[in-house]
């Protein structure tokens, strides 16, 4: 098992700027949690992306037809568990990131319009004033 001497990769300040990020379900019992690396996660598609060391991060897949794509088409990942229905963890560094992305779909950042980019999107001509009256 990993040490937790060393922090963890953190996945808010790594991906979060294109992707959504959570935290684990123990910080609902324990707030003061909220701002530990080792409890942020990547929502997916098909399961979640995780943490799991200084150097490596883990994806729970939940999809049969992807874990058994994934492991045919990219061994060089490490199983680190398998089950019998359709979950499996496979860990991986961040360099094997965008392999992980292609099938687990992480949570894109949505992206909110800034006020100024709203107004100047908006085309004003003197016959929409007219007929506003």
């Amino acid at each position: 098992m990993e040490s937790r001497d060393k922090p963890p990769i953190n996945l808010k300040e790594q991906y979060g700027s294109e992707y959504e990020t959570s935290l684990d379900c123990a910080c609902e019992a324990y707030p003061e949690l909220s701002d530990d690396p080792w409890y942020f996660q990547i929502p997916c598609k098909y399961g979640h992306i995780y943490p799991h060391s200084s150097d490596k991060m883990g994806y729970y897949c939940e999809g049969g037809k992807i874990r058994a794509k994934l492991k045919k088409e990219h061994p060089e990942l490490d199983i680190a568990q398998w089950a019998e229905d359709v979950e499996a963890v496979f860990l991986f560094t961040p360099d094997q990131f965008e392999i992980i992305a292609l099938f687990a779909q992480p949570l894109k950042k949505r992206r909110s319009l800034v006020k100024s980019e709203l107004v100047s999107n908006v085309k004003i001509t003197p016959n929409a004033l007219i007929g506003a009256q």
